[in-house]
């Protein structure tokens, strides 16, 4: 048991051990109070609460830094060589498809986990709005290699499905859904 003013640890009084004595604020308390039991209790929830959240947390960073990891490679092999003259010829294209290619997987991925119940609404609306920011990364690299307008197409609407499919999870508007489920349709 736990000291309910300072949180260290209480050790049983040898002379009564119906009491918990805190070294810390030199103070004792009945072991069997209900009132320290329920603080103790209390605390116990907190920092089960705070360990879960503190994963999920872990989790989304890890998410987004390997969407931030593809996006700085395509952009890395995307870039001209300047130690050659020669130009490169289709290689942005192919690196900037296999980025949606990933990141459509991943949307697929998400949208699978909360439509099985393997995540929860809140976890997959974070997790879909941090992959549509990290398509909008991709469409303004799109835009600034002026790339074709078939890719920024496709990359705006795979953004469009993670944003919508966000709010529906969200809000519950149905609109939402009808809109995430147009745009799924046009990319297929």
């Amino acid at each position: 048991m736990k000291c309910p003013k300072c949180g260290k640890k209480l050790r049983i009084s040898s002379k009564n051990p119906n009491y918990g004595l805190c070294d810390n604020c030199r103070k004792r308390y009945l072991l069997k109070d209900s009132k320290l039991d329920s603080l103790y209790d209390a605390q116990e929830k907190k920092d089960k609460i705070v360990r879960q959240n503190r994963g999920c947390a872990l989790a989304m960073i890890i998410f987004v830094a390997v969407i931030a990891l593809i996006i700085g490679i395509a952009v890395a092999f995307s870039g001209n060589d300047k130690s050659t003259e020669e130009p490169l010829s289709n290689s942005t294209t192919v690196d900037y498809n296999e980025v949606l290619q990933t990141q459509k997987t991943a949307l697929d991925d998400l949208i699978e986990k909360y439509e099985s119940g393997e995540e929860s609404a809140t976890t997959s609306a974070e997790r879909l709005t941090g992959l549509a920011d990290g398509i909008q990364n991709t469409i303004d690299m799109l835009n600034a290699e002026n790339e074709s307008e078939d890719l920024v197409s496709y990359a705006t609407a795979l953004k469009g499905i993670a944003s919508h499919y966000s709010e529906y999870i969200t809000t519950g508007d149905q609109s939402e859904m009808d809109d995430a489920n147009a745009l799924r349709e046009s990319i297929e």
